[in-house]
């Protein structure tokens, strides 16, 4: 397993792992190892980018791989 943090400031979000939900922004994730594609649960659709890319290897609990989107 490898492991992701999704930050969208202090906002509580829906995080979308490869189109299905697995988790809420601001919490360590366990996602499979590979490449994935990350996004947010909309409504509202109120954040940049739309969409993204990560390869997840290599990644503690302690030290998981870090994405942030931004409010617009």
């Amino acid at each position: 397993m490898e492991y992701l943090l999704v930050r969208f400031g202090d906002e509580d979000r829906g995080v979308v792992i490869d189109g299905v939900r697995q988790g809420r922004t601001n919490h360590v994730l366990e996602v499979e190892k590979g490449t994935h594609k990350i996004s947010l649960s909309p409504p509202p659709a109120d954040f940049a980018p739309p969409l993204i890319k990560v390869i997840l290897k290599k990644t503690t609990p302690l030290k998981p791989r870090k994405v942030a989107f931004e409010k617009i």
